[in-house]
């Protein structure tokens, strides 16, 4: 077999998305405020056979594993990882009461502006210990 070389400054990564991997392992884990969580437990959804029947509360169990799951990415010399946390871990009630000013031209959107105080109703509703890297690095 032929060898490949990689330029001196590649990159060995990995993406993640939340709700594909972070539950599995115990109940504490499990987010049912998804809106992914509603959609596969969906009975209708179900009975048309649209989900696949894999729950995510069988998956790869990251939220429980992470600090294996980096030791395992050091040893293989993974050097790049995007890691998304699922919406409703930081945010578990919906943000619907919390306004931003949307501007647009000719139907497109051309800026969110985010105040302050909206900035501050975030923090106030959002869950500190789902975005805390306290401990994750270590």
């Amino acid at each position: 077999m032929k060898e490949i070389a990689f330029p001196e400054n590649f990159r060995f990564g990995i993406s993640m998305s939340g709700f594909q991997f972070e539950m599995g392992c115990s109940i504490e884990a499990i987010d049912e405020n998804s809106d992914w969580w509603i959609w596969v437990h969906d009975p209708f959804n179900i009975g048309l056979g649209i989900v696949s029947g894999d729950l995510p509360e069988h998956g790869a169990g990251y939220w429980d594993l992470y600090r294996k799951d980096h030791e395992l990415m050091l040893s293989l010399n993974i050097d790049s990882v995007r890691v998304g946390i699922e919406w409703s871990r930081i945010f578990p009630k919906p943000t619907f009461d919390v306004g931003v000013e949307v501007r647009e031209k000719n139907g497109n959107i051309t800026e969110v502006v985010i105040s302050k105080s909206t900035i501050e109703k975030l923090r106030n509703i959002a869950n500190e210990e789902a975005y805390s890297t306290e401990g994750c690095f270590s």
